[in-house]
């Protein structure tokens, strides 16, 4: 028989994680997007993922535990991916009403504008 060996892990207490409050903070998660080695640690990620789908599928296995093992490995890579991409999208903001000083530039420009192939009531 074997026996099971357990493993302690010790933790610091206190331990806060850092917020998003700061914009300095959140711009650089989101100028992570266009880093290469982000890129492509996003995309071994995937790939990961996916090659573990592909095993889960395409394989007939013997023990339960290695089932268990890949739909873990699957769970989290898809979680890790998950997060990652919510740190590091820009939100979507709403579209804003021009302010009267902008709608007087538009009007200007407008008028500036010749239109070929198109009615007058399609102008600014």
């Amino acid at each position: 028989m074997f026996k099971k060996k357990y493993k302690l892990i010790e933790v610091e207490k206190n331990r806060t994680l850092p917020t998003l409050e700061g914009d300095e903070l959140r711009n650089a998660l989101i100028s992570l997007q266009a880093h290469p080695g982000f890129v492509y640690i996003l995309n071994k990620l995937r790939t990961q993922r996916f090659s573990l789908e592909g095993r889960l599928k395409g394989t007939k296995f013997e023990r339960i535990e290695d089932i268990t093992f890949l739909q873990s490995g699957i769970f989290w890579t898809n979680w890790l991916e998950s997060e990652v991409n919510k740190l590091t999208e820009t939100s979507q903001s709403e579209v804003l009403a021009p302010s009267p000083f902008e709608d007087k530039l538009f009007t200007e420009i407008d008028q500036l504008l010749d239109r070929v192939g198109q009615d007058e009531s399609n102008s600014y």
